[in-house]
């Protein structure tokens, strides 16, 4: 390596590849033209399939390339504003020299005038993944991008835009360079205040994008006129296995469009509409989606309003969703009358996995039900149960049937009316739980007796590792009882005992503790 001006380097090469151990530079014009011109020697004396990585690149610079973290990938370690003039020569003979596939840059740290420092990537062919996440561009900028994506348009297989204000009109701008990424199959714009006009625009342009995989629009303004919109490009996409709509306010005319359009992806294997005012008849429409795509791997419709109804509906083809292993109802005031529907076809799941029913005002009914459903599913590992009022006879119906799910590694049945009696029977199903390494009790009130209960049980709990009894009534003393059963647990690391009128010096053993 070479040593110029302001900037030092050092390094060696490793097989088919130069690193640069470290590269410190004075200043960020004079030491980062310096740095390139190093670069573009090095890479002049090597073979074209060498790859170039420079390491802890120093944080003064603000241009353009900060740091090579990986092979063939350039991530910018800090902000990219303007690249002046006698740098960009540099830049663009170094970069046309790498084989550059990723390019991210950090939240923050630029904005519309600085996407034009971006271009000098067109000089990169074989560019595939670019990120500008968390960057505020806005239109501007992506009518600025849009040239770049004109030259690397045939390359790029991931766009990550995700929180960069594009708007309608921003989105209606890349839209219109959608047609030049054949290969696009990763789209990530959530969270850039997109309405129906942007989401009409998409739409109409996804039918060039046929190798498209992934689209994440989460948290924009949709609307069902937004999502109506989009379906007549949704159903141009054969290769599509994952959607994420959520939190768009799409309500039961945007899920029977959605629904509807879906129908004609054979792939699908993700499906997330949570957030979105979907009723019983929304609900009754996403159901006939699996009835046909039987396929699904996660279905996630979280903060609803499905009711009952709309809960049974789902539950009434779920048989057909016999590779389903994440399905996600929390929020959606489904009660015991919903459990039980959901309970009488949980086993015609064989892979379920993840079960997220939070929120739903079960009761110890509905949480009754649901444990002689549970004993049968023996691929669930994760099950949340939080703030759903079971209280100590929805707690004791619960710990009966733990030690029959071998599976079960997170358990969270937080905030629901727990108290020494629900505590004490938890305790005695603890036991039988081999691969339990999550639990969550918080919010309850097991107070001092329900903790020295758990106590007792802790220290055979071979495979716990994080414990959470934060707002429980537990006091000092058995909070200590607590540390010292938690000081013989081989694996456990985390015991949160906040909230419980406990002073700081009253806990003992090796573990990391919370109190206060």
């Amino acid at each position: 390596m070479s040593e110029t001006g302001a900037a030092r380097a050092r390094g060696e090469w490793h097989g088919e590849t130069a690193v640069c151990q470290e590269a410190t530079l004075a200043s960020s014009d004079r030491g980062f033209t310096a740095l390139l011109e190093m670069v573009d020697i090095c890479v002049g004396i090597v073979p074209a399939e060498r790859t170039l990585m420079l390491r802890r690149v120093s944080r003064r610079i603000r241009a353009s390339l900060a740091k090579l973290r990986l092979p063939a990938v350039v991530s910018l370690q800090e902000g990219v504003h303007r690249v002046p003039g006698r740098v960009e020569a540099v830049l663009s003979r170094a970069m046309a020299s790498f084989d550059i596939t990723g390019f991210t840059l950090p939240p923050g740290e630029i904005r519309h005038d600085g996407v034009g420092s971006l271009l000098v990537l067109g000089l990169c062919p074989a560019a595939s993944t670019l990120s500008l996440r968390d960057n505020k561009i806005g239109p501007k900028g992506v009518e600025r991008l849009a040239g770049l994506l004109s030259k690397l348009g045939g390359s790029v297989t991931h766009l990550d835009l995700r929180g960069c204000d594009i708007g309608n009109q921003g989105l209606s701008k890349l839209a219109a360079v959608l047609s030049r990424c054949p290969a696009l199959s990763h789209l990530d714009l959530a969270d850039n205040g997109i309405g129906f006009e942007g989401a009409a625009s998409l739409g109409a342009a996804l039918g060039e994008c046929r190798a498209l995989r992934h689209l994440d629009l989460e948290s924009n303004e949709l609307g069902s006129r937004g999502a109506d919109g989009l379906a007549s490009g949704l159903s141009e996409l054969p290769e599509l296995t994952h959607i994420n709509v959520g939190f768009n306010n799409i309500g039961d005319h945007g899920a029977e469009k959605i629904s509807w359009a879906l129908r004609h992806c054979p792939e699908l294997s993700v499906l997330d509409l949570a957030g979105n005012e979907i009723g019983a008849r929304g609900a009754g429409r996403v159901a006939g989606l699996l009835w046909h795509r039987g396929s699904l791997d996660q279905l996630i419709l979280g903060y609803n309003r499905l009711g009952a109804e709309g809960a049974g509906r789902i539950a009434g083809v779920l048989k057909k969703c016999r590779q389903l292993a994440h399905l996600d109802l929390r929020s959606n005031k489904v009660g015991h009358e919903g459990a039980s529907r959901l309970a009488a076809v949980l086993e015609e799941c064989p892979l379920l996995a993840h079960l997220n029913l939070r929120n739903n005002r079960l009761g110890a009914k509905g949480a009754g039900v649901l444990a002689g459903a549970l004993q049968k599913c023996a691929t669930l590992s994760h099950l949340d149960l939080r703030n759903n009022e079971i209280g100590d006879q929805g707690a004791e119906r619960i710990a009966t049937v733990m030690s029959q799910c071998g599976s079960l590694h997170h358990l969270d049945l937080g905030d629901n009316w727990i108290g020494s009696e629900g505590a004490e029977k938890l305790a005695g199903g603890l036991g039988d739980c081999q691969h339990l390494a999550y639990l969550d009790l918080g919010s309850n009130s097991i107070g001092s007796e329900g903790a020295e209960r758990l106590a007792e049980v802790l220290c055979k709990c071979s495979s716990l590792v994080s414990v959470i009894l934060k707002a429980n009534r537990i006091g000092s003393q058995g909070a200590d009882m607590l540390a010292q059963a938690a000081d013989r647990c081989p694996l456990l690391a985390h015991l949160d005992l906040r909230a419980n009128g406990v002073e700081s010096g009253s806990t003992v053993g090796s573990k990391l503790i919370c109190v206060g």
